[in-house]
């Protein structure tokens, strides 16, 4: 789908590419040409903020109306080394498909959608359990009735993955290790690129569109829970899990988090955006361990929860402590009341006068 112009700037990946032109059957075109405009907020791995070259092109969809198309969060920031894996998996998938394990609330999700809805990319996604069959995929018989039809008819309605192959989508299924290893083997000949059978339409065959990929999201890498905080994830066959490209996926960094909550909370002074920043690292430290130290807390601070807590505290302004207020129904009152107390004793140590006083109401436009 893409090449670049010479092997001695494929090392960057964001050098000079090229789009290979492609139509669809009727002859118009069916994609167009994304640039690196599209991906307004990229940070590399320092924080500081990444410029694509001017000459790096992309394939995307030229149809920007299709409702499966995710919607784009103008706020989203990319971390630069997952944008990479995740353009160079679209673009060369090589008969692979890409799993992204990280803990809940990293952003392994958002990534992908984000990344879709600026190459216009229709994604349908589906969160699975341990009740999961193949077949929920690929479809059932039902009865269906259109205006012009006074008696329903019997027809065979397809479910996510027929239609994500033939319109050449990307599915995404989200909590994959919850499934039965038998279940998820069951997608072997789909990621190598044969035809689906679909045995259940009278022996239908349904041919992999080129732009088909398949994406799957889950806590663990595939050989089960070491952590025990993930109930129900199952270990995966090992032949099936050879198909994937294993991506881990962390929390973003304490600089790539402060821009993230520069761009959805600008009215908190940049200090105490700072300070929730690294407050969220210390929770992390807590939940994780250290070598000196075992975990003290449960519960995972996620980047989701940073996110919901800065949104939040801008509406309790008149609040003498919005910090404390709004941090307690987006984490503190899901832990233990040993782990309350030691999170307030890191937030008053992070924060100092901000955790008990009015200082973290007051509003600012400091960038």
């Amino acid at each position: 789908m893409l090449s670049p112009y010479g092997a001695e700037v494929f090392p960057d990946f964001f050098g000079e590419h090229i789009m290979t032109q492609t139509q669809n059957n009727a002859g118009t075109d069916f994609y167009t040409e994304i640039t690196g405009a599209s991906f307004e907020h990229v940070i590399n791995p320092d924080g500081s903020e990444y410029k694509f070259n001017p000459a790096w092109r992309c394939t995307g969809f030229s149809d920007t109306t299709n409702p499966r198309i995710p919607r784009k969060d103008p706020n989203y920031v990319f971390d630069r080394s997952l944008l990479q894996d995740l353009l160079i998996f679209l673009m060369y998938p090589q008969g692979t498909a890409l799993w992204l394990t990280g803990p809940t609330g990293c952003g392994k999700t958002s990534a992908i959608m984000q990344v879709a809805a600026r190459l216009n990319w229709p994604v349908v996604d589906l969160t699975l359990n341990n009740r999961f069959e193949f077949t929920d995929l690929k479809g059932q018989w039902g009865l269906t009735q259109t205006e012009n039809q006074t008696q329903p008819t019997m027809k065979f309605i397809y479910n996510a993955l027929p239609m994500a192959m033939r319109n050449g989508w990307i599915l995404v299924l989200n909590e994959v290790d919850l499934a039965s290893p038998g279940e998820l083997s069951a997608l072997n000949d789909v990621i190598e690129g044969r035809n689906l059978l679909v045995a259940e339409n009278k022996g239908e065959a349904i041919k992999p569109h080129p732009m088909f990929r398949l994406i799957v999201t889950g806590n663990s890498n595939g050989a089960g829970d070491m952590s025990g905080l993930y109930q129900g994830v199952q270990q995966q066959n090992v032949a099936a899990m050879d198909r994937y490209r294993m991506l881990k996926v962390d929390y973003p960094s304490e600089e790539i988090e402060r821009g993230i909550l520069k761009n959805v909370a600008p009215n908190i002074p940049a200090t105490i955006r700072k300070r929730m920043c690294k407050f969220a690292s210390e929770m992390r430290k807590a939940f994780v361990g250290t070598a000196n130290n075992i975990a003290s807390i449960s519960v995972p601070f996620s980047t989701r929860s940073l996110v919901n807590w800065a949104n939040t505290v801008q509406f309790y302004q008149s609040d003498k402590v919005p910090l404390k207020k709004t941090l307690e129904l987006f984490f503190l009152n899901k832990l233990s009341d040993s782990e309350c107390e030691a999170a307030n004793a890191i937030a008053l140590t992070v924060f100092g006068e901000a955790w008990n006083g009015p200082e973290a109401g007051h509003t600012s436009t400091t960038p």
